[in-house]
């Protein structure tokens, strides 16, 4: 299991255009969950997907994770 960081491109109607980070775990070359649009500071996503590997973090406990990243 592995947790990578991910970009893409959002649209808000009154902000417009903007690029936006999340992660998606992977599985032997295999995608098993992506979560988008987490942050627009890449270094926080990439901090926030570092923790995730170095602690084996469960794919059942991801969305949690990430819940808990966002209401900080």
């Amino acid at each position: 299991m592995r947790y990578s960081v991910t970009e893409s491109m959002c649209f808000l109607e009154d902000a417009g255009e903007y690029k936006s980070y999340g992660i998606e775990l992977s599985e032997n070359g295999c995608v098993i969950e992506r979560i988008d649009d987490i942050d627009i500071n890449r270094e926080e996503v990439e901090a926030l997907c570092k923790l995730c590997n170095e602690l084996y973090v469960s794919p059942i406990h991801f969305r949690d994770v990430v819940d808990d990243y966002l209401a900080k």
